[in-house]
């Protein structure tokens, strides 16, 4: 997020010795935020930094951060806690923000102008809440010339593994992510964090094996045996006949 205007991002050195095909898989056109938008942005985050507010940054500007793919998007997701979501909407509409709830388990909206700002708070799904283990785990960062904290990876790979639907999925930045990322991830954490979903973090790691042949020492070998050894569902348990 530093090199958030560079024009032509550079090649991390840690990614040199990818393929000229796994390099272009891993890299994607030029960070660029639309001046009105930054702005906005900017004004959102300055309000919340000036209040204390406890906020992580996810969403694409998080997987730029972690993976250096960018893909524009329409606005900026701030993840806090349940119970931090309606001080947060105070501070942004004090800052002269459009507050307003749009989906009252998961999400609210900030609009200045046509410029919007998510605040989440849980996962659409209703499977789970924001909780402090995203702050406490965030890494620092800069996004529209201030300071934030990012999403920790792990937790970024955790809430994307659900966004499976029919007009959407999140399952590429889930491959890249353990591309970019694998081998620093804490993956104790990863599959507590997946609990009994397990099965979706090694559907997950199998289609990156496809994906990614070379690299399969990014995920880690235990992390494989693991989730392999595990006993599968019983009959019934997704429906089908005992």
């Amino acid at each position: 997020m530093a090199n958030e205007l560079t024009k032509e991002p550079t090649m991390p050195a840690d990614m040199m010795h990818l393929s000229p095909e796994e390099q272009k898989s891993v890299t994607h056109g030029e960070f660029w935020i639309p001046e009105g938008e930054r702005e906005g942005y900017k004004r959102a985050l300055q309000a919340l930094n000036a209040a204390g507010v406890k906020y992580v940054i996810s969403g694409l500007y998080a997987l730029y951060e972690y993976t250096g793919i960018y893909r524009k998007t329409k606005d900026l997701d701030v993840f806090v806690e349940p119970r931090h979501v309606v001080d947060t909407a105070r501070v942004l509409k004090a800052a002269g923000f459009k507050v307003y709830m749009e989906q009252s388990h998961w999400i609210a909206k900030a609009m200045w102008g046509e410029v919007q700002t998510d605040l989440i708070y849980g996962m659409g799904n209703g499977m789970a809440f924001i909780d402090e283990l995203w702050w406490e785990r965030s890494r620092p960062g800069i996004l529209a010339a201030t300071q934030v904290r990012v999403a920790p990876p792990e937790d970024l790979i955790w809430h994307r593994l659900f966004v499976s639907e029919r007009h959407r999925s999140d399952s590429a930045d889930v491959l890249h992510l353990i591309m970019r990322r694998g081998p620093e991830l804490d993956w104790n954490h990863l599959i507590e964090r997946v609990g009994d979903d397990w099965r979706l973090l090694l559907a997950q790691i199998q289609l990156y094996d496809f994906v990614y042949p070379g690299h399969p020492q990014h995920v880690p070998h235990w992390v494989r045996r693991d989730l392999h050894s595990r006993p599968a569902p019983p009959p019934g348990e997704f429906g089908d006949p005992p």
